[in-house]
């Protein structure tokens, strides 16, 4: 029997044996890090999690979660200070799969456990992501150990600025990155499960969604239609009138004043609400592009085009938040992989560039959000076509982890 600790399956497989040491080490780090959690929701953050706190119990409630009122009463009960009330503005059937906050009586017990459910989302997202594009590539410190893999999206800034936030991003980043996983296993059904994670914001992948279209994924978009009509049906027996109060919100002036997407920025200096149109001329630029693009493509894999639409659609959708770019996650990771095939470890000149993109976004987010949102999604697209034009990308063969020629 050979002595050598590097012949061992462990050291061959990019594995390190779990010592004794190391797991203390990890689970002293890990309750640390659930004690600091914990102790912060007991200060009781209000952020965004008040929206999805109030939306939910007014709807189990019997309550009007899209009434000014109803809502404004509600976070002044929990201690807000905002002038105007924070609303909910994602459509009735996210409010069916919200629904069981609504039984949460304890605030604090509420926040930890969203706030663990997106974390944890983030983490398998991540692994999943990481399982497709890096596959049997060992990377120190990045895909190898294996469990590292959990951690790479978390290396992204608005990643955890989503987190601080308590926004639904890390859940649309799971559906995503699950989608890619068992449509490239053949289990379309799950992967059309994992697609309804995408509805609970819808406007951040638009184009993802028309591409299934135009490719004829009848069996996950049928999957995903039935899923949303039933979450749907769920909503409108606790309250039938949900389908009209959002769609009186949402032509109400509420969402004029809010600047959000690639022209946020611009909004913000016009500083008026009759320029929300603005928001909406990405739309149809994005939607001739992917025309143009889904018909020059001789061939299709999924795993090589979502990167693509994801940052694509989050140049063209209408609202769009730093803490919405946590999908960027699933163009970086693709890149990084076929950058990472080629050199046989991550180019520096790339980490430079991630690690550019990161403090551009963690800058100007301490004076805007919607400026915070523009040079991400750019820089990402830039990059891509870039290495599209030179031919550096490939396809990866997503059972096998080895390439293919596209």
């Amino acid at each position: 029997m050979s002595t050598n600790p590097t012949a061992s399956p462990d050291f061959v497989a990019g594995r390190r044996p779990l010592t004794f040491r190391r797991a203390a080490a990890i689970s002293i780090l890990c309750g640390a890090s659930a004690a600091v959690v914990l102790g912060y929701a007991f200060t009781k953050p209000l952020l965004d999690f008040q929206v999805y706190w109030t939306a939910p119990h007014l709807f189990v409630s019997g309550h009007n979660p899209y009434s000014f009122d109803d809502v404004f009463a509600t976070q002044k009960a929990l201690g807000s200070m905002a002038p105007i009330p924070i609303m909910f503005l994602c459509p009735p059937w996210v409010l069916s799969l919200l629904a069981p906050l609504g039984f949460v009586r304890s605030y604090v017990l509420g926040w930890f456990l969203w706030f663990v459910t997106l974390t944890v989302s983030v983490a398998i997202g991540s692994k999943f992501l990481m399982d497709i594009y890096f596959g049997d590539l060992e990377i120190p410190e990045i895909s190898a150990p294996r469990s590292y893999r959990y951690l790479f999206a978390f290396t992204f800034y608005p990643t955890l600025y989503a987190l601080k936030c308590t926004q639904l991003s890390p859940l649309v980043f799971l559906g995503v990155a699950g989608f890619l996983r068992f449509e490239a296993r053949g289990r379309k059904t799950i992967a059309g499960l994992f697609l309804c994670l995408t509805l609970l914001k819808p406007h951040l992948l638009l184009l993802l969604w028309l591409a299934l279209l135009l490719e004829r994924r009848w069996n996950s978009l049928i999957t995903s239609s039935f899923i949303t009509a039933v979450l749907s049906g769920i909503a409108v027996l606790r309250f039938p009138s949900a389908f009209r109060e959002y769609w009186n919100l949402m032509n109400g002036p509420y969402p004029r004043f809010i600047a959000s997407g690639l022209f946020g920025g611009l909004r913000m200096i016009l500083a008026t609400p009759t320029s929300y149109w603005i928001q909406f001329v990405t739309i149809p630029i994005g939607v001739l592009w992917l025309i143009l693009y889904w018909h020059r493509r001789t061939t299709w894999i999924w795993a090589d085009e979502v990167p693509v639409l994801v940052t694509a659609s989050l140049l063209c959708t209408p609202y769009g938040f730093a803490h919405d770019l946590t999908l960027l996650m699933v163009p970086i990771i693709y890149v990084s992989a076929k950058l990472a095939r080629q050199a046989g470890r991550i180019p520096g000149k790339w980490v430079l560039f991630y690690t550019v993109v990161n403090f551009s976004v963690l800058a100007i987010l301490f004076k805007s959000d919607q400026w915070a949102f523009v040079p991400a999604p750019i820089a990402v697209a830039i990059a891509i076509w870039h290495m599209t034009k030179h031919g550096s990308l490939y396809a990866i063969d997503v059972h096998g982890g080895g390439t293919a020629s596209a």
